[in-house]
């Protein structure tokens, strides 16, 4: 195989400067791009899902995140009423030799008993009393809901990551699984 690289008397063209470096652009702009300009290992970053990702077929939308997993959790939890109770959490080292730390993402699988009010999977840092993402659902069945927030700015060291649920008065939130990834 040879490594593509620009030599003298290439042409440019869309289709050689993207088979040359990193692509960049929304989730939209990256699945508009034509299949024929796919190949095997192409990079791109994705604004919209804030990370690089990389190509492992040629075909659209055939990606892995270049994300790192943090922690996962499948313990069954439920919380009954309207104050949020911490059920887990997780912890890391933000560092600029390991996990630099830029974004964290969340992805959670949980349902509410009632759909008349909104069931809660609330993530805060540190111990802080403010909701660094909050996740609802008024689904009764397991839905699988994702987010993510900002932790550029934090500084270096440790962190924790508390899980906590809430729903309506006399109503149960259910969380069936959790999991936090990092970029």
């Amino acid at each position: 195989m040879a490594l593509k690289k620009w030599t003298d008397g290439d042409v440019i063209t869309a289709r050689s400067a993207n088979n040359k470096g990193i692509r960049k652009g929304t989730t939209a702009e990256v699945a508009a791009i034509a299949v024929a300009d796919f190949e095997v290992g192409d990079v791109f970053y994705n604004e919209s899902q804030y990370c690089l990702q990389s190509l492992y077929a040629k075909s659209a939308n055939k990606y892995s995140n270049n994300k790192i997993l943090l922690g996962a959790d499948s313990t069954v939890t439920t919380i009954t009423g309207n104050t949020a109770t911490q059920v887990k959490d997780i912890d890391f080292v933000k560092d600029a030799i390991g996990f630099s730390g830029n974004r964290i993402f969340v992805v959670a699988r949980f349902k509410n008993s009632n759909n008349a009010s909104s069931g809660y999977v609330r993530i805060r840092k540190n111990g802080g009393g403010a909701d660094a993402l909050a996740l609802s659902t008024t689904s009764t069945n397991f839905t699988i809901l994702t987010g993510s927030f900002d932790i550029s700015a934090d500084a270096d060291g440790y962190i924790t990551l508390e899980v906590f649920c809430d729903s309506g008065v006399g109503h149960t939130v259910t969380l069936q699984a959790i999991e936090f990834y990092g970029v």
